[in-house]
């Protein structure tokens, strides 16, 4: 289980269910795409001036990139994959 689990059980769905579902994906998406890039920017920033930058500025924007993965890309690809069990078929009885 991941750090995010559904803790009741999803079946029988209501007919609504899946359409919001893979609309807060959708939207969900959307968030975490910008938050990539800026994480990513980060980094490269980091390859790029190393020499140049100073142990200060290394520091936080080492300390800026691990925050966006931890607590914003984290959280938000365990919400994804938990509205992803709704779009799945539901498990066998038993």
């Amino acid at each position: 289980a991941g750090l995010y689990d559904s803790e009741c059980g999803l079946f029988p769905l209501t007919e609504d269910l899946p359409v919001a579902a893979a609309a807060l994906a959708r939207a969900l998406h959307r968030l975490d795409q910008p938050l990539v890039l800026q994480r990513d920017r980060l980094a490269e920033r980091l390859e790029d001036e190393a020499v140049e930058l100073e142990v200060g500025e290394r520091i936080r924007i080492e300390s800026a990139t691990r925050s966006i993965e931890n607590r914003a890309l984290r959280p938000l690809r365990a919400w994804r994959q938990m509205l992803a069990t709704i779009a799945a078929d539901p498990p066998a009885p038993g």
